[in-house]
């Protein structure tokens, strides 16, 4: 595959590509070594299937079908660079708050 993206993420209703993410309160809600492994890999930015398995110290098949469960759920993208493929998560930005900013002075 030449791709750069292998995992596209999931189309709105007018078909344009959305990149919308998961938050934390979805990470917490995975079992705890995939909640571990995704925060580890938030930490790195991107990581081989190599470099999960050396860090878990699990077999590369374990590690591959803990990868492809996350890829599946939507919390880690996969990306092919080259012939080497990696795995980054997939968070939505932080939201600004939508509060006014003269708060205080309407509370007064």
């Amino acid at each position: 595959m030449n791709q750069d993206r292998i995992d596209q993420s999931p189309a709105d209703s007018s078909g344009k590509q959305t990149d919308v993410g998961l938050n934390m309160l979805d990470i917490m809600s995975l079992p705890d070594d995939l909640r571990k492994l995704v925060n580890w890999m938030m930490r790195q930015k991107n990581v081989t299937l190599e470099e999960v398995a050396a860090h878990t110290g699990e077999g590369e098949e374990v590690v591959r079908t803990q990868l492809e469960t996350l890829v599946t759920q939507g919390f880690v993208q996969e990306l092919e660079e080259g012939e080497t493929r990696r795995y980054r998560p997939r968070l939505a930005p932080k939201q600004r708050s939508k509060l006014s900013t003269n708060i205080w002075q309407n509370l007064e």
